[in-house]
């Protein structure tokens, strides 16, 4: 399916914005491109801790995203990953995300695999100084004290599209005010069906999920989430 074709039925499924998260400078300039041509797209940038992990040099990547700021709707994908190696080198590109996250005042698209004890810790220090009011913690698999150390500190918690089948994360939105949820997609990957690919139109199927969760109507639910992602976005 086409990017064209992809938009066009999400626009007729009732999407209104979808944020293309940029992981590396090849993703990134996608974003960037794809945010130019369709308003429905918001340009996400960021360096993955999985690029910032095995790229020797990423300078150029930096460079880009710094290029292109001004059409920088939110920073992503960014944070640590606990099963890529040179912990050192994610965290040093991390924390310069960040500071042009608060220095753009975007919002950030956190990944925590593995280390998620570790990205609060570093997200605190920064809290301790800065207003960090626009964090995503995104497919958040922390223990249940660390959702509501997330929640304490007032993060935003990104429900994926495979919630159906996730105990874990039922868990989050049973947690979790309404106030701070949202949905994604992680697309390809954690469609609501298992081998099957991840289209943004599933996170319909999330919001239904929320709301029964949440004991909601699910137009109310709806509603609910349009405005967390209006408040952090628009």
């Amino acid at each position: 399916m086409s990017t064209e074709e992809l938009l066009d039925a999400s626009f007729k499924k009732g999407m209104k914005y979808i944020v293309s998260a940029g992981i590396d400078l090849k993703s990134n300039t996608y974003s960037l491109n794809s945010s130019k041509k369709n308003q429905m797209i918001l340009c996400g940038m960021g360096i993955h801790p999985e690029t910032a992990s095995e790229k020797p040099n990423i300078q150029e990547d930096i460079d880009f995203i710094k290029e292109n700021s001004n059409f920088i709707k939110a920073m992503s994908e960014i944070g640590l990953d606990g099963t890529k190696p040179n912990m050192n080198s994610q965290e040093k590109v991390f924390k310069e995300m960040i500071e042009l996250a608060l220095k753009l005042d975007v919002p950030m698209i956190i990944h925590t695999r593995k280390v998620e004890s570790k990205v609060l810790e570093i997200l605190e220090e920064y809290l301790k100084t800065n207003n960090l009011r626009k964090i995503i913690l995104h497919c958040f698999s922390g223990k249940k004290a660390l959702i509501q150390r997330a929640i304490q500190n007032k993060f935003y918690l990104s429900i994926p599209a495979n919630l159906k089948r996730s105990e874990h994360f039922k868990m989050i939105v049973g947690m979790c005010p309404e106030r701070q949820l949202l949905t994604e997609t992680d697309s390809p990957f954690l469609s609501p069906i298992p081998n099957e690919p991840n289209y943004p139109w599933n996170v319909i199927e999330t919001v239904e999920e929320i709301a029964k969760i949440k004991s909601l109507i699910v137009d109310e639910c709806k509603n609910l989430l349009y405005l967390n992602f209006s408040r952090i976005f628009l």
